[in-house]
């Protein structure tokens, strides 16, 4: 039975290192990056539990303990996917990799007592830690084995809290994104759980072999199918995380967004401030006394447009204005143009060809034919 399952774990560990590739090489996202590689972990981790309760690891002694560094990566993993799942990837700077200095530190910790050695060396220390966590009294944990534990424990259980926070306040997580970080999330937390339970049936001495060890095994094999799944059926959940909106956390209410709207648009009528070539924004919320976050925002939601859009389209309907006056007769059509605004007569071409689909001639000759 104990063979079945030790192949149970080997097929789905490979599978699941099949599965990191897919996600790491996949699309160039980073946040699939980061699942590949909590995958990649969930595989090393059953290779390991193999190898070491098999024996085969003093067969193979070169394969061993590779997943051990990653028992401190798993909780930065989790974290920094949560978080790079809710928006661009791209978002998470380069001060996020300190997440990962307790698993480098680690990495090079275990390769220099054990994987630079060669394989007599690593025979032995195999049989000394078997020898040590398993005897005839049940397992014997020095300081060193229990201080690592806590640390392993204690620190994902801090990142498993935080990415519960991201997820729990972000509202951009809706429906499949929400339903897979959600049970990834219960994922880490029952196979933590288990893992952690088997270390403190060793440390007491309550089990010397407990079957916690294994259910967490089979639960990261379950995990490893259902992640496979998800790529298969629904990649857009794992490739396409939703980007935030623009303005999801504004305190600006739709009546409050209207309201401002109005008083915008009366401002731009009353004070004309678009005839100004070089207007900012920030002079226009200087001079209407509406913050610049807000009057880009009701442009974009309300109106559809970004700002230069919302000032051009004053400035054509000001010129097909002033284009009809008689006042303005001695004035070329650029130098109508030039007084609402407009500061070249290329700019002005296209603009006012965008917005009416006629070029300034034409729409002149359509005017001159109604009179």
């Amino acid at each position: 039975m104990r063979d079945v399952v030790f192949l149970i774990l080997l097929i789905a560990g490979g599978q699941g290192i099949f599965l990191s590739l897919i996600l790491g090489l996949g699309r160039g996202k980073r946040s699939s990056l980061l699942l590949g590689l909590m995958f990649l972990s969930f595989s090393l981790q059953l290779f390991d539990l193999v190898l070491l309760y098999s024996g085969e690891a003093l067969v193979y002694p070169h394969l061993a303990f590779w997943s051990t560094p990653f028992n401190l990566a798993l909780g930065p993993l989790l974290y920094l996917y949560v978080r790079s799942s809710k928006s661009n990837p791209d978002t998470l700077g380069k001060v996020n990799w300190l997440h990962f200095i307790p698993f480098l530190l680690h990495t090079v910790y275990i390769s220099y007592i054990f994987h630079f050695q060669n394989a007599g060396y690593k025979t032995a220390f195999i049989q000394e830690i078997l020898a040590i966590q398993v005897s005839a009294d049940g397992a014997n944990l020095n300081l060193t084995n229990i201080l690592f534990a806590i640390a392993v424990y204690g620190q994902l259980a801090i990142y498993i809290g935080l990415s519960k926070v991201q997820i729990r306040n972000r509202q951009d997580f809706k429906g499949e994104m929400s339903i897979w970080l959600n049970k990834l999330w219960m994922a880490i937390v029952v196979i933590a759980a288990f893992g952690l339970l088997q270390f403190v049936l060793l440390a007491l001495k309550i089990d010397q072999q407990p079957i916690t060890g294994y259910i967490a095994a089979l639960l990261a094999v379950i995990y490893i199918y259902y992640g496979a799944m998800i790529v298969m059926r629904k990649p857009e959940v794992i490739f396409n995380p939703p980007k935030p909106q623009k303005y999801q956390y504004s305190t600006l209410s739709s009546a409050q967004s209207q309201r401002l709207l109005s008083q915008l648009r009366n401002f731009m009528t009353e004070q004309t401030p678009f005839k100004n070539p070089s207007l900012t924004l920030k002079d226009l919320a200087l001079a209407s006394r509406i913050s610049d976050r807000h009057i880009s925002q009701v442009i974009n939601e309300q109106l559809n447009q970004n700002f230069h859009d919302f000032l051009n389209e004053y400035r054509v309907n000001e010129f097909k204005t002033q284009l009809t006056d008689p006042d303005n007769g001695h004035l070329s059509m650029l130098g109508i143009a030039m007084e609402c605004g407009f500061n070249s007569k290329s700019t002005f071409n296209t603009t006012f060809k965008r917005f009416t689909g006629l070029t300034p001639s034409e729409f002149k000759k359509k005017q001159s034919s109604y009179f």
